[in-house]
């Protein structure tokens, strides 16, 4: 998205470098503080480590000695084929929050959407933009990230070892 492609220029402009497709495997720390991290894809020296992991993010706590308040949530999205008489702009992605699962792996598969999600959000998308009627769905897939329970609130600030920071459970 467009905002966090700012981000990471952002991030680049300060001397942030971004490690795609890393997963963190250690979080190193010397005398109570973080020194860096071991990664899949090598080893990163580093005074703080902020977790932003989302469904991963008690993972990654976890390697830093914490356990934390969070929970798998997986849900379903959809985007829409927009029907050509339907007045623009509307939106055109669509999810659900009821009969989503918590807990589990975030590494479930998250190519396709539960098997009733179509049927489900038509009904509903149709009763609140009756234009959609002939829309499509284009694509559907699940998403999973990380809530915190029990009162699914982000956990943000320092934690752990010092230089360890939380931004997780947005969800």
């Amino acid at each position: 998205s467009m905002t966090s492609s700012a981000f990471v220029r952002g991030a680049r402009e300060r001397g942030a470098r971004l490690l795609a497709g890393a997963e963190v495997t250690y979080i190193r720390t010397a005398g109570g503080r973080v020194t860096g991290v071991d990664t899949t894809r090598g080893s990163i020296d580093a005074p703080v480590v902020v977790n932003a992991a989302g469904a991963w993010a008690g993972r990654v706590a976890a390697l830093a000695g914490l356990e934390i308040p969070l929970t798998v949530w997986r849900h379903d999205t959809g985007y829409l084929g927009v029907p050509a008489g339907v007045p623009r702009p509307i939106p055109v992605l669509v999810g659900l929050e009821d009969d989503n699962q918590m807990g589990g792996s975030p590494d479930r598969p998250t190519g396709s959407s539960a098997a009733d999600f179509h049927g489900r959000a038509a009904e509903r998308i149709v009763r609140r933009v009756p234009g959609l009627i002939d829309g499509t769905f284009r694509t559907s897939h699940s998403g999973q990230d990380g809530l915190t329970a029990p009162d699914q609130r982000p956990m943000l600030g320092p934690a752990g070892p010092k230089g360890f920071y939380l931004d997780c459970g947005h969800s």
